[in-house]
């Protein structure tokens, strides 16, 4: 449990890029090991393809069967990303610094 609070408060970094939009608690102690984004000015669908290709990390996007919840964020779908036990700090760093690049790039 110390290790995935860990690796989560690690992946809600993205919080502090610029362009990127975390919903939900930011603090690790109220979520648990999933976190869902968006980048303003790029799709949910765009990222997630983004991150497949530019460095082979799987996400989830979409509305996750949530329609209600995109409708009361105002947004059609959001790009989730979810922890496992098998995951490593290194990976969580090349998770956020695709996004950095990504957002930097193309984000608005």
């Amino acid at each position: 449990a110390e290790r995935e609070r860990k690796l989560t408060e690690q992946m809600l970094k993205i919080a502090d890029i610029e362009h990127i939009e975390v919903y939900g608690p930011h603090n690790v102690e109220q979520r648990r090991s999933v976190v869902s984004f968006n980048i303003n000015g790029l799709g949910h669908h765009e990222v997630a393809s983004m991150l497949d290709e530019l460095a082979q990390i799987a996400v989830r996007s979409g509305h996750q069967c949530a329609q209600p919840t995109m409708r009361h964020l105002g947004v059609d779908g959001i790009v989730r990303a979810s922890l496992h036990y098998y995951n490593l700090g290194q990976e969580i760093e090349r998770f956020t610094a695709t996004l950095e690049q990504i957002a930097r790039e193309f984000g608005s």
